[in-house]
């Protein structure tokens, strides 16, 4: 249940942010096992581009594991601004790393809480051509299902 229950979440926030990007490996899986984004958003800007990776925690428990554990960490090099996203009530604000923002879902939508910080960093081309590999697989799942219809 905790997977289909993440997944909802996953994919309520990619609606609400208005990407594709759900469970976006972060480079090849075929070379390599690279950690997978939760929801990717990006800002389409040649002068400002900015890539943000949210990391659906769907319980207390499961926040403070991957803050235990800073697996969390992992997706810094990755991204220019770094967010935890759960429902409302699961942490205080406190409790978030500095680097992180905080985007929170309440009743009705998404909203940020606590905005990150955006930082300094080269995104890496394996990521890049992964996210257009996957945009590619979803474009050509878009195209079956229309031609079913």
């Amino acid at each position: 249940m905790r997977k289909n229950y993440h997944r909802e979440l996953c994919e309520d926030l990619a609606k609400a942010r208005n990407t594709i990007y759900v469970e976006v490996p972060l480079g090849s899986v075929f070379l390599s096992d690279p950690p997978r984004a939760d929801v990717i958003v990006v800002k389409p800007s040649y002068t400002q581009f900015c890539l943000d990776i949210y990391e659906v925690r769907y319980s207390r428990a499961d926040f403070l594991k991957d803050l235990r554990s800073e697996k969390w960490r992992k997706y810094l090099d990755y991204c220019h601004r770094f967010y935890f996203a759960m429902k409302s009530g699961i942490i205080k604000i406190g409790e978030l790393p500095r680097e992180a923002g905080l985007i929170v879902r309440y009743d009705k939508d998404w909203k940020i809480t606590r905005l990150a910080k955006k930082r300094e960093v080269v995104i890496p081309d394996e990521t890049l051509l992964s996210m257009l590999f996957f945009s590619q697989k979803i474009r050509n799942h878009l195209l079956a299902e229309w031609r079913r219809l």
